[in-house]
């Protein structure tokens, strides 16, 4: 295939998914259609899916209408959800508001991606965990500049390991005697 299906192999391995959420087959416009190689890929990624445990992982298939992915929709979709949850993201007289620049910053398919997830999770109540994003330990206001706060994938140049993986690795001690020798 391409890079492009080779990235989304690596995000789906690194981030585990427990449930897919894709657009609907329709007549919506090709923008929003996946392609056979891009299903196969999916489909190959549920039947190998594993846990932290590294146990086969059951991964749910969810379809949404194609027009949440549409940019149009989208965009308006993820304005209304910035509005509702960051109510002091308004602008000042003559100024855009930051949540809309954020906004034009993220690639379209990212955007539409995005709008879905807030669809999804508002029919079950739970479209508030997104918003948990732009608030801090110190500061329980949303601030809306980092409430589209996405990394792209290759910008991160560090593994983050929890302190279990660390002491399964031996990184710093053995497990035997809990010496450095022997260890990573």
């Amino acid at each position: 295939d391409n890079a492009g299906r080779s990235e989304l192999e690596t995000r789906l391995r690194h981030l585990a998914p427990a449930e897919l959420l894709l657009p609907q087959l329709g007549d919506t416009g090709p923008e929003t259609a996946l392609s056979k190689a891009t299903h196969k890929c999916l489909d190959a990624y549920q039947l190998t899916a594993l846990d932290a445990e590294g146990k086969q992982m059951s991964v749910r298939r969810e379809l949404a209408p194609r027009a949440l992915f549409a940019s149009k929709s989208a965009r308006a979709c993820v304005a209304a959800f910035i509005a509702q949850h960051c109510p002091q993201g308004q602008a000042s007289e003559g100024q855009e508001p930051p949540p809309a620049q954020d906004m034009d910053q993220l690639p379209e398919a990212c955007l539409g991606a995005l709008a879905a997830l807030v669809k999804h999770l508002e029919i079950f109540g739970l479209e508030r965990v997104l918003a948990t994003n732009a608030r801090t330990l110190h500061d329980s206001a949303c601030n809306p500049n980092r409430l589209l706060n996405l990394e792209p994938f290759h910008s991160i140049a560090h593994v983050r390991l929890t302190a279990q993986s660390i002491r399964d690795l031996e990184l710093f001690a053995n497990l035997e005697d809990g010496k450095e020798a022997g260890s990573l």
